[in-house]
Order: C-alpha cells, then structure tokens, then sequence
C-alpha cells in the first residue's frame, strides 16, 4: 500500500538517450530533439517506445506507467522566406489508485534554443504563435491531451525550468497526450543538424486511503484514521465473529466505535503498543454477560483487558479483547483515564472525547450533557451494568470501562459513567472489576497514536 501523500520516497527513473547525430544532406536543416522520461511515484515502470501501455487493471500494486519515444527528428527545406516543417510524439499515462498526476516540460541543458556544430542557433519563439506567424529560425513546442493538429496548433517556447503542462485528478488514469515540435527557418542560417534534449515529468501522488475504503475491523490502520475527515463514518466488519460496528472519526482525532463490542469465545489480546500477546477465553456468566442485545455483550473488567488489568493507582492494563489493526504496532484500544499514576484527559480519553462535543462541566447534572452522550455523534447507550449476575440500571445509567486501574483498590476500575439526569463522570471508580460493564473501542491516528498508547 502506498504511504501517505509527500511522505513516500521518490523512485526516480531517467532514461539516458545519447544519439549520434544523423548527417543531413547539404543545403537541408535536421532539427532532433532526444526525449526523456522521469516518472516520480512510489512504484513506477517506463517505457521507451511509442507503443501505448498496458491498461492498468489490478488496483493492488499501485503503479504510474509513461511511454515516450526517445527523440522528435524531423528535416527542413529552408526557402529564402522561410519554412515550417514539426514533428510530433505521443506520450501514454497510465496509473491507478493515485490522487492524480501532473505532467511537466524543460529543457536539459538551461538553453531553449537548438544549436549546431557550425553555431547556427534556431531561437525560441515569443509568446504563443501558430505556424502561420512563426518568425524566422525560431521554434516551439505545442502539447495536448490526444490528438492535436502540428499545422494548426498554438507553439510556445520550451522552458528551461519545470514548468506543468497538463494534470489529472483521475485516481485511475489512461490517457494519451501529444507532443509537438515546429520550426521556421530560412537559408540565412548555416545548414547541418540542429538539437536539443527535453525531459517530460510526470509525477503521480497515491490516493489517500480513508475509512470509507476498508471493510473490516482488521483493516484499520493509524494512517487511514488519520486521512479520514472528522465525523466520517463507515459500517466494519469485526471478522472475529462478524457481527458489524459503526466506526467515526471523533473530534478528538482518534476513529471510535459507536456501537458496543460484542464478541465472545477465544479472542488474541490486543496490545495497546500493538501486535498480540496469546489468546484470551471468554466465558459466559463468568466474565462476560448477554443480558440485553440492545446493549451488546457486558464485561468484568478482567476479560475487558483481558487480563492484563490487576494493579492499582491509575495503571492502565497492557491489552484488551478490543479488534485488532493492520499494523504491527498498533491496534484497537480500550480509552484510558490514567497515566503514570496521574489522571489523564488527553486524546484517547473519555474525557477529552466530551470536551471536543461539548461537554466541559463534570460531575453534576446539566440536562444538555445527557443529549449530547446519546445523541448521533457519540451515541453512548445507557445499557446499565451486570452485577451478581443481575442486570442492573438499564434504561436509566451508562457505564463504559477504561484501560486504566482506579488508585483506590485493586479491587476498583475506572470507568465513564452518566445517566439521563445528564450526569457525567468521564473516571468513576465505585465498581468492583467484577461488574459487567459495556465496551467501546478505538484506534488511534498518526497524530494522537503517541498520546494514546504511552502508558
């Protein structure tokens, strides 16, 4: 898969066209212009020949393909009044899955004028003129996407410097473009062989993948959390057990799920810094509870960190039974509250979630809170708990387990708590770890990943 867009490396590829130079027969002007490719994306093939690429077909390797010609040589009777005479080139773009490309033009040498060995010079024309108001000894270049007619065309001088001659924003591209090359001259200049070298560039830059592009739980990356727009969403798939969540990418920078986990049976443990570490066995009325499939599945706070949580003072545990990702140093991840025995309220947080929607008074009752905790946004349920293997508050209170141990007890955890007097308490600690409670998940992006995973 290509890496985001200006952080992949440039693979670079000139094709070197050193041509002896063909003898002209005496008294004509031979202008040949050497054509080089440079095709700049993260996988690139060229080609030399005129013959047009392979249609791209297979989205997974993404790819730019150009095809040139190596050189425009075209010959010149001159008259004492001047003649005009052009050659063209076609030039083939074919890429996939790319945000688009850009075609450029430039000399080689820092010159737009065609010499000879006899100092004869063609210069550039001025401005953009057609081949009827070509001055003498003078020359040009016309480009366009398929066809174009030489003896019609509108020339302008090359330029010494890279200069965009054309762009798409296709992400799946197969376009033909022509390339032409016209001249004016008259006898007043000596005869012989005139040339330059032009390189035509073309860069494409790969498309952003983004939540709307993956299918799965599984497929999550930090870089596509990172490329998706803020309040996006998608439906995924978790492939442990396929049942579907719907995943949004939050204010807070981070992609959540909106629904409540439910998965069962033996699952890997998510790493928060990534990779697994073993399976984990949940077992039903023991740690983990089915009591309302409104509310999705319930867990004690052992299966919910799959069994990594069993310390104290605002520790977080070190896995969960949350999905895991496409990286090997990122995954899935319960929120947490704590840090280095600290409170936390940065990104990953409860907390910090709220905030970003609106909710900036805690731990009292403010009606507008419990609008915004159920609402579209954020959709926290008010599902209740499982205690003692009884349901407990449903309908009436909302209680979601974080990563991070309470520093009361290690008989204590902490957790988001609220109910529908709009109640809100992003670190409660009153519940003992064996209270089932819900689960939401999320994945870092690139920007927040250190913040979240740092324990």
């Amino acid at each position: 898969m290509w890496k985001l867009k200006h952080q992949t490396e440039e693979v670079r590829h000139s094709i070197d066209l050193e041509h002896k130079m063909r003898s002209v027969v005496y008294g004509g002007i031979g202008l040949l212009v050497l054509l080089g490719i440079m095709a700049l994306s993260p996988a690139t093939s060229n080609s030399v020949d005129a013959a047009e690429p392979a249609l791209q077909s297979d989205d997974s390797t993404p790819s730019l393909t150009v095809s040139l010609q190596q050189a425009i040589d075209f010959n010149i009777t001159p008259t004492s009044a001047g003649e005009f005479g052009a050659g063209v080139a076609k030039i083939y773009v074919s890429t996939n899955n790319s945000s688009g490309y850009s075609i450029s033009i430039a000399t080689n040498n820092g010159k737009n004028t065609l010499e000879n060995s006899n100092n004869g010079i063609v210069q550039p024309v001025n401005d953009s003129v057609t081949p009827t108001n070509f001055a003498n000894n003078t020359w040009g270049y016309a480009f366009g996407q398929g066809e174009i007619n030489a003896s019609t065309a509108i020339y302008k001088a090359l330029p010494i410097s890279m200069t965009e001659v054309a762009n798409s924003t296709s992400a799946s591209a197969n376009d033909q473009y022509t390339l032409a090359l016209g001249a004016k001259v008259n006898t007043a200049i000596p005869s012989g062989q005139y040339s330059n070298s032009v390189t035509v560039r073309v860069i494409a830059s790969p498309r952003e993948v983004t939540l709307a592009d993956i299918s799965t739980m599984q497929e999550m990356t930090a870089a596509i959390c990172e490329s998706t727009s803020t309040g996006a969403s998608r439906s995924l798939t978790d492939t442990r057990n396929g049942k579907a969540y719907t995943v949004f990418k939050a204010k807070d920078g981070n992609c959540w799920m909106r629904d409540n986990l439910a998965v069962s049976g033996t699952v890997p443990k998510a790493n928060v810094a990534g990779g697994t570490g073993g399976n984990y066995t949940l077992i039903e009325d023991t740690n983990y509870w089915n009591e309302n499939a409104t509310y999705g599945l319930y867990y004690n706070f052992d299966a919910t960190t799959a069994g990594t949580g069993t310390e104290s003072g605002y520790t977080n545990a070190t896995a969960s039974i949350c999905p895991t990702g496409a990286e090997v140093d990122t995954n899935w991840v319960l929120p947490k509250t704590g840090e280095n025995r600290s409170a936390y309220a940065q990104a990953g947080s409860f907390r910090y979630l709220l905030q970003q929607y609106g909710i900036t008074k805690f731990y009292s009752s403010i009606s507008s809170n419990a609008t915004i905790m159920t609402g579209v946004n954020l959709s926290f349920q008010y599902g209740g708990c499982v205690g003692d293997n009884t349901p407990c508050n449903a309908g009436s209170y909302g209680y979601y387990w974080s990563r991070t141990a309470s520093p009361r007890s290690t008989m204590f955890a902490e957790y988001l708590y609220f109910n529908t007097d709009g109640y809100v308490n992003p670190n409660y600690n009153s519940f003992n770890r064996n209270y089932g409670l819900s689960i939401r998940c999320l994945y870092p992006s690139t920007s927040t990943k250190a913040d979240v995973q740092a324990q």
